[in-house]
């Protein structure tokens, strides 16, 4: 049944791909004809939007696999990249990054940016012993702080760093920088198998520390060392696309409904089936009021929405953990 349902949304990714390159004047109806040949469609097709679709599947994939690991640590179905803090955090950094012109650099102004956020997290967890419901909440509050710094910077800016800067403020993949890409795929891919191998860890780790230190695991350094991974994937993930929201939140309890509680399946579940979702909502924002194009964050956002509303009120009789 696992594997069927691996090779399902594989699948389902391999035709959400056809469908996004098709998506738009240039249509399934003749894609095969332009790949074939030569002209304006096929570099179109394969500069434009194939950099697009494998960058919405990285983001996706990112998210997604940071919320199932942050979920784990915290013990707290609401955690994720997005609710921490950790993208908002991300997003400071990347505008830092563009006001200094360090356009090649932007993954690691990124994660710079979601690791101060980390840090003023990790802080506030040893000096207050907060719980995770409380997490959320100083991630909620770090959100608030660093969107207005980022919106004071986009007072500030020249006109053509405010539309760059207001597009990745709500979650955009038209921007995607073919060298960054390549950098953040890598480091996405790297630390997403990092964490396949650390599965086994973080089923101990989401018993309870007790119980994981009782297994003979060093829990604070693991734990330090699972939510560096998770700053690193939505630092990169930031990098390419801004703040998209709710993605680590929706997938990992998707996948769970499928494969259970283990996280040797939970994270790869998470990378094809995040990917695969925020393919489909980029899809959803280039059609749903073409010829204009919607930040693939305000999808995103709408479905998020939604689900958190799911987990907080429609299963008040249901376990949902």
């Amino acid at each position: 049944m696992k594997r069927i349902a691996f090779l399902g949304a594989g699948a389902v990714f391999s035709l959400l791909l056809a469908l996004s390159l098709g998506t738009g004047q240039i249509n399934m109806m003749h894609l095969g004809q332009i790949l074939t040949g030569q002209g304006v469609e096929k570099t179109v097709i394969l500069q434009i939007r194939l950099p697009r679709v494998i960058a919405g599947f990285v983001v996706g994939s990112g998210l997604s696999v940071a919320g199932a690991v942050l979920q784990a640590l915290l013990r707290n179905p609401l955690a994720e990249s997005y609710t921490l803090g950790l993208s908002g955090g991300a997003s400071l950094g990347l505008c830092l990054g563009i006001f200094l012109r360090q356009h090649s650099s932007l993954p690691l102004f990124a994660f710079a940016g979601a690791m101060v956020s980390l840090v003023i997290i990790l802080m506030a967890t040893y000096r207050h012993h907060f719980a995770g419901a409380t997490l959320v909440l100083l991630g909620v509050a770090l959100n608030f702080i660093f969107s207005a710094l980022v919106l004071f910077w986009l007072a500030v800016a020249r006109s053509e760093r405010f539309q760059q800067g207001f597009f990745w403020l709500v979650g955009d993949l038209s921007w995607v920088s073919v060298k960054a890409l390549r950098v953040a795929s890598g480091l996405i891919a790297a630390v997403s198998l990092y964490l396949v191998m650390k599965a086994r860890t973080l089923d101990a780790l989401s018993l309870g520390e007790e119980k994981a230190a009782t297994l003979g695991i060093s829990v604070i350094s693991v734990r330090r060392a699972m939510i560096t991974a998770a700053s690193l994937l939505a630092g990169c993930s930031v990098a390419l696309s801004g703040v998209v929201g709710f993605v680590g939140l929706i997938v990992p309890h998707l996948v769970r409904m499928i494969t259970g509680a283990v996280h040797r399946r939970v994270i790869p579940g998470c990378f094809l089936l995040g990917g695969s979702f925020l393919v489909l909502c980029d899809g959803l924002a280039r059609v749903v009021i073409r010829p204009l194009e919607l930040p693939v964050g305000v999808i995103t956002g709408f479905f998020g929405g939604l689900f958190f509303l799911f987990l907080l009120l429609g299963h008040r009789g249901t376990k949902i953990w």
